[in-house]
């Protein structure tokens, strides 16, 4: 579905924006993360390939899996950027996500904690 609207955004903009470079309109989207090629990268780049990004995330869902709880995430584009996002605020400070329960909150970040190879702390109100 975001493809296709995104296929129909860019063709309406052609046809209206006659003018204006494609590429101010739609910047491509740039991920920077450490870890796109390895989880012992220590160097942050670009992410180049999403699909090696993709394949290093799979890898260490594979392998928090094998010494912990298991857990069944899928890992599609959204999720993988989320994670990036993480990883760099858990690198630098602490978080706090708000949000419906059973939406990932807290899977993406204990896997963001496991590539960091930090350990997770929950408050739970009493």
């Amino acid at each position: 579905d975001r493809e296709a609207f995104s296929r129909l955004l860019r063709d309406v903009s052609k046809r209206y924006f006659k003018e204006v470079e494609q590429h101010d309109i739609f910047p491509d989207t740039h991920i920077f993360c450490q870890y796109w090629q390895s989880l012992e990268e220590v160097s942050y780049f670009r992410v180049e390939q999403r699909a090696e990004l993709m394949a290093t995330v799979s890898e260490a869902l594979d392998t928090y899996n094998e010494s912990h709880a298991r857990m069944n995430l899928v890992l599609f584009d959204s999720l993988v950027s989320h994670l990036t996002r993480l990883t760099r605020i858990l690198k630098m400070s602490h978080l706090l996500l708000l949000g419906p329960p059973g939406c990932g909150k807290q899977s993406a970040v204990r896997l963001a904690c496991f590539i960091l190879n930090l350990s997770v702390e929950e408050v739970h109100p009493d």
